[in-house]
C-alpha cells in the first residue's frame, strides 16, 4: 500500500486480510478514493496470546472504529460472522468458507493402528475447536493434537478435556513464534 502511494498507482478496490491491512485500506481508501474489502481469517482481538483484557478492548476499540470504512467483510464461518455482528454491528459480512466439503475430501486408507491429526493454529470460540473436540472418536486409535499460542480459549479447551477424562487429544502450547514455521 505504501507503495502504491509512493508512485500513485490507482486502483478501484483493495481486498486486505488482516488488522494491519484493515489500518492501512482504512487510510488508503480515503486517501486514494477505492473501495476496499476486508477478508478477515481472525478475530483479531482474540488472537494475540498473553494479551491482557484491558489490551483486548483497546484492539476491539481499534477494530471497531477501522471496520467501519470496509465496504464489504469476509469471513470464514457464521460463528466469526456472528462475532462481528455482535461487536461491531456488522451489517455488510458474507460468509465463504476457506475449506473445502467434508463430502468432496478423498477417502484415505488407513496403513497403521492409529490415525494421527494435529490441528495447528489460532484457537477462539468462532473457529469450531470445541465442536471438534466434543465430536473427536473416544476410540485411542484417533489422536488429536492441538497445537496454539496459550490463551484464554486454549486454557478452557484443555480443562474441559481434563474434566472430560479425554486421553486422545493433547495440547501443545506454542512459546515462540519460530516454533510455529518448525
Amino acid at each position: 500500500l505504501i507503495y502504491c502511494l509512493k508512485t500513485q498507482i490507482n486502483f478501484q478496490i483493495i481486498s486486505v486480510k488482516d488488522f494491519d491491512g484493515l489500518l492501512c485500506a482504512s487510510i488508503f481508501k480515503n486517501l486514494n478514493n477505492c473501495k476496499f474489502i476486508y477478508n478477515s481469517y481472525e478475530f483479531f482481538p482474540f488472537e494475540c496470546p498473553g494479551a491482557t483484557k484491558f489490551q483486548e478492548n483497546i484492539l476491539k476499540t481499534l477494530e471497531k472504529i477501522f471496520i467501519n470504512s470496509a465496504d464489504q467483510i469476509i469471513c470464514v464461518s457464521r460463528p466469526m460472522a456472528k462475532l462481528y455482528g455482535d461487536y461491531y454491528k456488522q451489517k455488510k459480512t458474507i460468509i465463504i468458507p476457506n475449506v473445502d466439503f467434508v463430502k468432496k475430501i478423498p477417502k484415505i486408507e488407513k496403513t497403521t493402528k492409529t490415525i494421527n491429526f494435529i490441528y495447528q493454529g489460532g484457537l477462539g470460540s468462532y473457529r469450531g475447536v470445541i465442536f471438534l473436540i466434543k465430536n473427536w472418536p473416544k476410540n485411542q486409535n484417533y489422536e488429536l493434537t492441538i497445537r496454539s499460542f496459550h490463551n484464554l480459549y486454549f486454557k478452557r479447551l484443555k480443562e474441559y478435556c481434563l474434566r472430560k477424562k479425554v486421553k486422545n487429544i493433547k495440547f501443545i502450547e506454542i512459546k515462540k513464534l519460530r516454533e510455529t514455521i518448525d
